[in-house]
């Protein structure tokens, strides 16, 4: 039993570091609810996440929203404060997260491999059966072997998102933008643009009105959007994304209306300038230089492009907004309810380049464990020289008596463990969604397969009706191993029909945004038309 103690400790010491692998237990404004909702007039509806789309350039910024709310009710209005009165366009959510996916950071998949591993691990258990079992010469054998094994298999890894003609506001503007009947406010007083809002059936909770009038001080306009939506009191839902674009000294992101009746924020900005941006309480992820692709989508490599410099943007909606602008930069942060009582004054400098590398989990572990089994093999290979030193010098080489085997098994096995250890501790690890790696490219691939195959589908049919073409992707998808979402996101796939349909189009979106057609004739159009990519 005691001869099985060192293989006990082995055991453990190398399950010690294996267990390193294993993993670590939205221009803003505010979200009025119906007075159908709140009678009272006393409730808010609150705001937990927010993103924001901002490209600035010579005193105009464009800046698209994308909002998250809990509130009870079917119907919302979002009332934005503004420095003037803005053009308001249609955003989508496929914008913000194509941002994201340019944006996010640089992660490695790439560890030390299994040949980097299996060597220290083995060399580190073959030392101490020499330790403890008097087998030196056999140890000095294996040793060199695995070696030379490690040498050549190790060290090249070391490189390794409505109106009331009886209220006294001032009603700027008025139009339909995607699913938002909107307005644009102007006028001198608070109780104006609350009578306009309770005229309209909107809510307004208690502490708005002093924040309304502090803005109309200053000149500026709020952009009311009212919209119908069906959730649970208690769940979070999305408000459609919408886009301003105004003239302003600098660029600015309004927070003060949000702060009414609001928690804690997590905010997230995607600054489009040419430099870089900073903003008090937001933390700069990223930020790097960027230039838009108009090539045709076949002309791309989508995959090469999202790690290229510049960055590439190529999704259509933020070509529209950014494409004169240089660099973009990512700002995050958590606010607080106090935090988001000031709007938030965006400072662009000089640009700089900020890109920190991080890993995936699996990567760290790896790294880790290729750390550990390089002091194994030095620590194992140090014992064997002094061994065979001390054997040559007194004649008895250095191999230790029982009462020794201990403290020499843990001087063989400890600087592993522990380099091992810190290494872990201090490789950033990335755990999100949206990273600049590989992972996805195999995905996009299917996805030009997928589109390949439906237009052979529906080319043989000879003009197919619509319900052809819904039953045929929908029968290729259900093919794949994976499902893919429908939007303009990437890696996302949506189906056109034109007015008269009379044709049809399959598009899908690369991991830059960009989209890829497959345009397909349908039942009533011209007999001598061909499908084309």
């Amino acid at each position: 039993m005691a001869r099985l103690a060192p293989l006990a400790f082995l055991l453990a010491a190398m399950l010690s570091v294996l267990a390193i692998g294993a993993p670590d237990a939205h221009a803003d404004g505010k979200v009025f609810l119906s007075i159908a909702s709140d009678p009272s007039g006393s409730a808010s509806a609150t705001m937990p996440r927010q993103r924001a789309i901002i490209a600035f350039k010579d005193g105009e910024q464009r800046m698209a929203i994308d909002t998250s709310f809990v509130g009870p009710g079917e119907e919302f209005a979002w009332l934005v404060p503004l420095p003037s009165e803005p053009e308001i366009l249609p955003a989508t959510e496929g914008m913000f997260d194509t941002a994201a996916m340019i944006t996010g950071p640089r992660v490695t998949g790439r560890g030390a491999p299994l040949g980097a591993i299996a060597p220290g691990v083995l060399i580190g258990a073959i030392v101490l059966i020499a330790i403890w079992f008097r087998a030196r010469r056999v140890a000095a054998l294996f040793t060199i072997l695995l070696t030379l094994t490690v040498v050549y298999f190790w060290l090249p890894a070391l490189g390794g998102s409505m109106g009331s003609p009886m209220s006294k506001v001032d009603v700027l503007q008025q139009q339909t933008v995607g699913v938002y009947d909107t307005a644009v406010l102007g006028g001198t007083r608070s109780d104006d643009v609350v009578t306009w809002l309770s005229d309209n059936g909107i809510a307004v909770p208690d502490g708005a009105n002093g924040v309304i009038q502090d803005y109309l001080d200053r000149g500026w306009v709020f952009a009311a959007a009212k919209l119908r939506g069906q959730a649970e009191p208690t769940a979070e839902r999305r408000a459609h994304p919408l886009q301003f674009r105004f003239t302003t000294e600098r660029p600015v992101y309004p927070m003060a209306l949000t702060a009414v009746g609001n928690e804690s924020i997590a905010l997230e900005l995607f600054v489009f300038a040419d430099g870089t941006a900073s903003a008090n309480g937001l933390e700069a992820l990223t930020s790097f230089g960027v230039q838009a692709d108009l090539r045709e989508p076949d002309e791309r490599n989508a995959g090469s492009l999202l790690r290229s410099r510049p960055v590439t943007i190529a999704h259509p909606g933020l070509v529209a907004m950014a494409s004169e602008l240089s660099a973009v930069t990512r700002l995050a942060g958590s606010l607080s309810a106090r935090d988001q009582q000031q709007d938030i004054p965006i400072s662009i400098q000089s640009k700089i380049e900020i890109d920190p590398l991080f890993n995936t989990p699996e990567a760290r572990s790896a790294r880790a464990l290729g750390g550990a089994a390089t002091l194994w093999i030095v620590c194992g290979v140090v014992w064997l020289l002094l061994a065979s030193v001390s054997g040559r010098n007194s004649g008895q080489p250095l191999l230790p008596g029982d009462s020794s085997r201990l403290l020499w098994t843990v001087a063989v096995l400890a600087p592993g463990v522990l380099v091992g250890a810190v290494m872990y501790k201090s490789t950033p690890v990335y755990r999100g969604e949206i990273g600049r790696g590989a992972s996805m490219l195999n995905d996009e691939k299917s996805l030009e397969i997928i589109s390949h195959i439906v237009r052979q589908e529906l080319v043989q049919s000879s003009r197919p009706s619509r319900t052809e073409v819904l039953d045929v992707v929908e029968a290729v998808l259900a093919d794949e191993d994976r499902d893919f979402a429908t939007g303009d996101s990437p890696l996302h796939y949506r189906i056109e029909f034109n007015e008269d349909e009379t044709e049809a189009r399959f598009i899908w979106h690369d991991l830059i945004g960009a989209e890829h057609r497959v345009v397909i004739p349908l039942v009533g159009g011209d007999p001598d038309d061909e499908a084309t990519p």
